[in-house]
């Protein structure tokens, strides 16, 4: 969640050793679970290196969680969950839920994209 170390895990995969082990597994796609996982990648690629550049390796966003939908939010956490879920959807190419509640809650951050698909 917010309050967890997740710009820290996102920062971490700018380092080196990341991005040669990346390199030597050479992935087909990326799975990015919840937003966290979402831009964490989107550090990796900021960082630009071949292999996640050229050509793109595909993101499946996997939310296992609606941040955006927890009760008692404050509306800046809320807004915060929505825009990172949002972007996350955003920059897959497929988006992945558990039901079809989390479907619609996702689905209306971003009418403009696919809905997810329910696994």
């Amino acid at each position: 969640d917010r309050g967890s170390a997740w710009e820290e895990y996102g920062e971490g995969m700018s380092c080196a050793l990341v991005r040669e082990a990346v390199t030597a597994f050479n992935p087909t796609v990326f799975v990015c679970v919840d937003w966290t996982g979402s831009q964490a990648l989107e550090v990796l690629r900021a960082h630009a290196f071949t292999p996640l550049s050229s050509p793109r390796i595909p993101e499946v966003f996997a939310g296992f969680c609606m941040f955006h939908a927890l009760y008692s939010l404050s509306p800046d956490d809320a807004a915060f969950y929505r825009n990172a879920e949002a972007r996350a959807m955003a920059s897959a190419s497929l988006s992945t839920v558990l039901s079809e509640i989390d479907k619609t809650s996702l689905a209306q951050l971003n009418p403009a994209l696919p809905p997810p698909t329910v696994l």
